[in-house]
């Protein structure tokens, strides 16, 4: 990805027709699957709310909803695989995972200083934590005012649950909206000092706090969240459909597959449909979610095997008597 960055980076704003949007679409190296080593710098770009970036994998290369090794990922030693200084960016179905750190406050995707509004989404990528109890990290960390931050059908898992091991850490965003996410384990979920957030079907299990609010406020539509702790944490106030105290049922959580199982009682058909207004109508394995929605990223689908059904045939034989 890095020499499409390097190459490509300009002013999009004065193209049109097909070429309006500058789409990335980034492949997993065909048989090899070799990981993206290379961290990524979105910086010298002019953008425009219909003149953006998209970066995305094709269905070929993109997950399953679990972390793939087999599909296309960013795995950056001791950095942050994408920083991003551009406005209006898309960034759909990657994997990306920053290990084996030497120092603290290592991050996924780090969201930084633009001037000027900004729409910037953030749907269905999977962010690995390092899991060290020694360094600290943020799985996602946004640092800009003028941010308008769209963050839906992510998960985020793999943290360590020591001090300073955030999912999501906002300290500059004057909008954040999380919609349909699931965040596994850690001190906190999102932790901000900043701006105003909006939460959404969002699961939030194994956190000491699942939200923590220093500063800044949650919008009163936030609502349909869950967690399996007895509150969300501190500065927000379970609304009229949140759920505190549930007990979710995974596929396999010890092989970090968070999708949910046909039992699960906890997140299935206890959210709300269409909370973005249209933005995205599938989940994190890009399944359609229909009905009452699920709560996190993943929409259990029901699969029914089919019935043959039999007819029981009579053979008549008419004879005539002469």
């Amino acid at each position: 990805m890095n020499i499409w960055e390097s190459a490509r980076d300009a002013d999009i704003t004065l193209a049109t027709g097909s070429d309006s949007i500058e789409e990335a679409v980034v492949d997993s190296n065909g048989e090899a699957h070799t990981a993206d080593g290379t961290a990524v710098e979105l910086f010298g770009w002019t953008t425009s709310a219909t003149n953006y970036v998209y970066i995305h994998t094709p269905t070929t290369s993109r997950h399953n909803g679990t972390y793939s090794t087999i599909k296309y990922r960013m795995e950056i030693n001791n950095g942050n695989p994408i920083a991003n200084y551009t406005n209006h960016v898309r960034i759909e179905g990657l994997q990306f995972y920053s290990h084996t750190p030497s120092a603290a406050g290592r991050r996924c995707v780090y969201l930084s200083t633009i001037t000027g509004a900004s729409d910037v989404r953030l749907g269905g990528n999977i962010f690995k934590g390092h899991g060290s109890a020694t360094y600290s990290e943020n799985l996602l960390e946004i640092n800009d005012l003028e941010y308008t931050i769209l963050v839906y059908n992510n998960l985020f898992f793999d943290l360590n649950t020591a001090s300073n091991n955030y999912a999501i850490l906002n300290t500059n965003s004057s909008a954040t909206k999380l919609y349909n996410n699931t965040l596994i384990s850690g001190e906190v979920g999102y932790i901000s000092s900043a701006g105003t957030a909006t939460f959404i079907n969002n699961l939030f299990n194994g956190f000491g706090y699942g939200i923590y609010m220093i500063g800044g406020t949650v919008d009163g539509a936030s609502d349909y969240n869950a967690t399996d702790d007895a509150s969300f944490g501190s500065g927000y106030t379970a609304n009229t459909h949140d759920h505190t105290s549930h007990t979710f049922s995974f596929v396999n959580a010890g092989a970090d597959d968070y999708h949910l199982q046909s039992t699960d009682t906890g997140a299935i058909d206890l959210g709300t449909s269409d909370p973005a207004s249209g933005l995205y109508s599938v989940d994190i394995d890009m399944e359609t979610r229909s009905g009452t929605w699920d709560i996190g990223a993943d929409e259990y689908v029901r699969t029914y095997d089919p019935v043959i059904f039999k007819r029981d045939v009579i053979f008549r034989r008419d004879v005539q008597v002469k």
